[in-house]
C-alpha cells in the first residue's frame, strides 16, 4: 500500500529522513542538512515534511516551506528525493503531484533542481536570472574592512539594523520573499552561514551573507546597503563569487546566465494578485491549460505557452517593457 505522510504524522521517521536526505545529496560529514535548511526542516514545519511509504517501508520525502510574497503564499519545494531502492517504479509522479495539491492557495511553486527536464513534465520551468560577480574565494581571504560573525552573535539592536538594511535593499527593490521579525529569528539557526558586517561607530551600513554549509560553499548569496543601493556594496566585494540579478552585468566577469530556479504557476487568483501589484494592473491571467496561459497585457489578450510568459516576467531576459519594474530574486539564505 502507498501513502503519503506528514512527519507530524509520523515523527519517528525524522532521523532516517535526515540521514537519507544527506546520503541523498552527498553531504559531507562535517555539514548537516538540518542546519542549512533550518526553516525547512523545524519540528514546526513538519505538517509540511511529506514522507512516502510503500507498504510500510519509508520511500521518499517532499518538504515545503510556505512563504509570503506581496502578500501571496508561495510554496517552496526542497528535500526532494526518492530512496534508491524505490527509484525507477514511479512512484515520483503521484508523490508530488498529491503534495502539491495540498497547497491550493498557492501562487507560485519554486524549487531548486538541476533535472529541469523531470520538472517540467509537472509544469515546473527555469526562470529567473543571475550572475555571479567574480572568482575569488571569500573562504581564503575576506575584505578587512568586514567583520566576519554569525547572524546568532547579533543583539536584538544589531538584527533590527539588519532588517532594516533588507528591506530597503532587497525587499523595496526587487520582488522577493517577505521576512518578517520572526523569520529573522529563524535564520539565526542557520549556522552554517557566515555574516559579514561594515560599521561606523554602532551602526551597521553594509552586510553580506557568505556560504551556506554544503549548499552554497564559498558563495555571497545575500547583500545589503543602508543607503537601499546595493551597488555600493558591489563596489566593495564584486571580486568574490557574489550571486546577484542578471542585470548587474557591469560586474560580472561572465556573460553566463545562471537560473533562479524552477517555478510551477499555482492558484490563479493568488498571482495575478502579485502580478497587479507587480505590473500596476498592466498583467492579468485570463486562463490557464496546461501549457498555454491567456493574458491581458494593457488593452490585449495574448495566448502563449507558460515557459515564455514565465521568462518574459521573472527572468532571463524579460520583456522590455516589464524590465521597469522590480526583478525576480530569492536569497540564498531563504532558499531551500
Amino acid at each position: 500500500m502507498r501513502e503519503v505522510k506528514s512527519l507530524n504524522q509520523h515523527p519517528e521517521y525524522y532521523d532516517h529522513l535526515l540521514i537519507s536526505l544527506e546520503e541523498s545529496f552527498k553531504y559531507s560529514k562535517e555539514n548537516q542538512f538540518k542546519i542549512d535548511f533550518y526553516p525547512l526542516m523545524r519540528k514546526e514545519n513538519w505538517s509540511n515534511c511529506f514522507i512516502l511509504l510503500e507498504d510500510g517501508k519509508f520511500a521518499g520525502h517532499i518538504g515545503v516551506l510556505e512563504k509570503k510574497m506581496l502578500g501571496q503564499t508561495v510554496a517552496l519545494l526542497g528535500g526532494i528525493f526518492i530512496s534508491s531502492e524505490f527509484q525507477g517504479k514511479g512512484l515520483f509522479s503521484d508523490f508530488i503531484l498529491n503534495v502539491i495539491d495540498n497547497f491550493q492557495d498557492a501562487a507560485l511553486f519554486i524549487l531548486h533542481s538541476d533535472l529541469s527536464e523531470l520538472y517540467k513534465k509537472f509544469g515546473f520551468y527555469l526562470c529567473g536570472g543571475q550572475l555571479q560577480t567574480g572568482t575569488d574565494d571569500i573562504n581564503i581571504k575576506a575584505p578587512h574592512d568586514f567583520l566576519k560573525t554569525k547572524l546568532n552573535k547579533l543583539s536584538s539592536f544589531e538584527i533590527d539594523q539588519l532588517a532594516n538594511i533588507y528591506d530597503q535593499s532587497i525587499a523595496k527593490n526587487f520582488l522577493t520573499l517577505e521576512r518578517s521579525r520572526a523569520d529573522w529569528e529563524l535564520l539565526k539557526n542557520i549556522t552554517s552561514s557566515d555574516l559579514f558586517i561594515k560599521k561606523d561607530s554602532d551602526v551597521i551600513k553594509s552586510y553580506f551573507f557568505a556560504n551556506k554549509g554544503f549548499d552554497l560553499p564559498s558563495i555571497i548569496h545575500e547583500i545589503g546597503h543602508i543607503s537601499g543601493d546595493i551597488l555600493h556594496i558591489l563596489k566593495d566585494i564584486h571580486q568574490y563569487k557574489v550571486w546577484v540579478p542578471e542585470h548587474y552585468t557591469e560586474f560580472s566577469n561572465s556573460q553566463d546566465l545562471m537560473y533562479l530556479g524552477l517555478i510551477k504557476i499555482g492558484n490563479i487568483n493568488s498571482l495575478n494578485h502579485i502580478l497587479k501589484q507587480l505590473t500596476h494592473n498592466e498583467i492579468e491571467i485570463l486562463d490557464i491549460s496546461f501549457s498555454k496561459i491567456t493574458i491581458r497585457h494593457l488593452d490585449e489578450n495574448h495566448e502563449l505557452p507558460i515557459e515564455t510568459l514565465l521568462g518574459g516576467l521573472f527572468g532571463p531576459n524579460r520583456y522590455e517593457d516589464l524590465k521597469k519594474y522590480p526583478p525576480l530574486y530569492i536569497s540564498g539564505l531563504d532558499s531551500v
